[in-house]
């Protein structure tokens, strides 16, 4: 039994040897294709390293020498006639305008100039020219004449004067005023009128812009109310243009100039200061920066500016020859009329006197300190006459 089992046994081994071997013979083969393929990449590693090596050492090399600062290509610049255009060179059909086409267009646009200023020369020559009267048919005619008899109502002339700037008036002048005048009217004309004053030898002047009519005896406002000539009063009952004086309740000074008419007088209520400010300003007490508004514009200021006592009462102001006179001065085209402003103030005095209007100021001065709104509009005219009857 034995030898039996082994004769099996030895012949599988005799018929599995054949493909043992086959098995061995592929194995062998793949083993021989890795082993290759490994050979293949180190053999490639290498080579890559020889690369790398060779490039560091041409690095090396060129930092040595300098050579890899960038270098620039020489252009060689062509002579301005060989030189080609950019349509010529990138070889399009495009083609571009000459110089002759734009000089063209110039010529174009100076004679289309030409053409307008010629247009407009005939067309103006044409508005200047008469226009021709067309024939008037019959019909035409009685229609026109129809009109011509109903008369149109006109309309009333502005009540202003013709002057619209002030004139330089004359010595003459002046001394008409003063000599021939109501009260009214002098207190109305010499607005414009220069008061004149020497002080240590220095000139001031200052521009009469504001006054007041007070008329006499029968005026219960007016220092001559119920009063006859007097030796105080003297002055306010004396020639025309004489200097009156007058001292006030807070120890201030009054100028005013007499009329023609006795008793009746012109108070001088501001000044618009035309030459010494610097004086006027030192004698006020103010600052030299101060304004001429303030400076002149009642009757106390422009008195103690003018540094007025009462040795000038009873002075001619026209030829006295003193240090204080008048000069013509100009006219005002723009005087307003209203009420006078000390009554207008004092509730004391509102009476019939106070209420009408004797009171006349320059409209474009700024040195008047009290304004009356709702007459500052209603300019009167310089050169009219006041109704003395109506007032």
């Amino acid at each position: 039994m034995e030898s039996a089992e082994k004769k099996e046994s030895a012949a599988d081994v005799k018929q599995n040897a054949p493909e043992g071997e086959a098995k061995a013979s592929e194995e062998k083969q793949l083993v021989k294709k890795e082993v290759e393929k490994l050979a293949e990449k180190k053999e490639n590693g290498a080579e890559k390293n020889e690369n790398d090596t060779k490039k560091d050492d041409n690095d090396a090399k060129k930092k040595a020498n300098g050579t890899d600062k960038k270098v620039k290509k020489e252009t060689k610049v062509k002579p301005k006639g060989e030189r080609k255009r950019k349509s010529e060179r990138s070889g399009s059909n495009r083609v571009t305008r000459s110089t002759d086409f734009y000089v063209s267009m110039v010529e174009e646009s100076i004679k289309l100039e030409e053409l307008k200023a010629k247009q407009a020369i005939e067309a103006k020559a044409r508005r200047d020219e008469p226009k021709a009267k067309k024939p008037v048919s019959a019909n035409a005619k009685n229609t026109n004449e129809s009109k011509s008899t109903v008369k149109k109502p006109q309309k009333a002339a502005p009540a202003q004067s013709e002057e619209s700037e002030p004139s330089e008036r004359s010595f003459g002048e002046l001394k008409n005023i003063l000599r021939n005048s109501t009260t009214m009217d002098l207190a109305k004309k010499i607005i414009g009128v220069n008061l004149c004053r020497r002080i240590d030898g220095q000139k001031i002047i200052g521009r009469i812009v504001d006054t007041e009519a007070y008329i006499g005896p029968v005026d219960k406002c007016s220092v001559t109310f119920k009063k006859k000539k007097s030796k105080a009063l003297a002055s306010y009952f004396a020639d025309s243009g004489t200097a009156c004086v007058e001292f006030v309740e807070d120890g201030n000074t009054h100028l005013a100039i007499s009329s023609a008419l006795p008793g009746e007088y012109v108070l001088v209520s501001a000044l618009q200061p035309m030459l010494g400010r610097e004086k006027m300003k030192a004698l006020r007490g103010m600052r030299p920066s101060a304004t001429d508004k303030n400076l002149t514009s009642t009757a106390n200021d422009l008195a103690a500016a003018l540094k007025v006592t009462m040795e000038f009462d009873g002075l001619d102001l026209l030829e006295g020859g003193g240090d204080i006179w008048l000069e013509p001065g100009v006219t005002c085209p723009k005087v307003v009329k209203t009420r006078r402003a000390i009554d207008m103030n004092n509730e004391k005095n509102w009476q019939e006197w106070s209420f009408k209007k004797l009171r006349f100021y320059s409209a474009t001065s700024h040195c008047i300190k009290t304004r009356d709104q709702k007459e500052d509009q209603n300019t009167v005219l310089q050169t009219l006459p006041e109704d003395v009857d109506h007032i």
